[in-house]
């Protein structure tokens, strides 16, 4: 893991901006009609630059796979904000289309989530790498985040779940995450082991990254789990074998993989707040 620095004020207020047009022979390859140029922009550069060299990314890897062509063809042709979920050509991380006041509250979260990173090295907060804004000519701006993908794992995932903590509203419609079915408390109709020390530290890092979140006033977050089934075909795991598989599970949940199995984060992957008030644009200099 990289040596992390320290961010200053300006770099909390800094950002980029870039002009991508298609070359001739990338044009040569686009659908007819298609808008060949973009004014893109990064906020705070130099901070997300440092939390993804937290996580050993190289900042040229990581703008290579968000600024591809597919990306940006799909994201500026999102048509509401917050209901696009994209995977990037490595499976590695998710980009998300939010409103610009949602990514207001990101930026001004972001000094405290950074120096928790910082501080947890073993953090199981889903991990924020950048936020930007495209503008395709002659349409209108759309403004994602890049989070990790924390179902990304060399295992298949045969059961995925969305924890609140409490059954109350709970009683409704199973959410998907692309070709995942997120099942909820009430589908977890068993129980499972973890190691002793890994319960320990899970335990004690999710108390600090709940503190955390409460401290920043955001209230609507889950616990991601996914479970694997040692010797499962690669496939579901309907609930008539669910049983029987149980006592074939692979749920030690070894320290390198908990931040990718269990993971604190957002519901839907998405940062939200109850707050009512709308954060001043001067405080975070943030321009349309």
């Amino acid at each position: 893991m990289a040596e992390s620095e320290e961010i200053s004020a300006s770099d909390l207020t800094d950002s980029q901006r870039y002009w991508i047009q298609y070359s001739r022979q990338q044009c040569l390859n686009l659908p007819s009609g298609s808008v060949t140029g973009f004014e893109w922009k990064d906020y705070c550069p130099k901070v997300f630059r440092l939390i993804q060299e937290l996580e050993n990314i190289s900042n040229e890897y990581y703008m290579m796979l968000i600024c591809s062509d597919e990306t940006l063809r799909k994201v500026s042709s999102s048509v509401r904000a917050g209901n696009m979920f994209l995977l990037s050509k490595d499976n590695r991380f998710v980009i998300r289309t939010l409103r610009k006041s949602e990514v207001r509250v990101l930026l001004e979260m972001l000094p405290d989530y950074y120096n928790h990173l910082r501080k947890f090295h073993n953090t199981v907060l889903n991990k924020l790498y950048g936020a930007h804004v495209v503008k395709p000519v002659g349409g209108a701006k759309v403004y994602f985040v890049v989070v990790a993908n924390i179902f990304k794992s060399d295992l298949l995932m045969h059961r995925c779940y969305d924890f609140k903590g409490s059954l109350q509203g709970r009683k409704v419609e199973k959410m998907r995450f692309r070709e995942k079915i997120l099942h909820k408390e009430s589908d977890l109709d068993f129980l499972f082991y973890l190691e002793p020390l890994v319960r320990h530290r899970l335990l004690k890092q999710i108390k600090y990254d709940c503190a955390f979140l409460e401290a920043a006033g955001v209230m609507d977050y889950s616990l991601m789990l996914g479970l694997h089934v040692k010797g499962s075909p690669q496939g579901s795991v309907d609930s008539s074998c669910w049983c029987k598989k149980q006592q074939q599970a692979d749920l030690s949940l070894l320290k390198q993989q908990v931040s990718r199995l269990a993971a604190e984060t957002i519901k839907n992957l998405q940062w939200k707040t109850e707050k009512k008030e709308i954060f001043n644009e001067n405080e975070l200099n943030f321009h349309s």
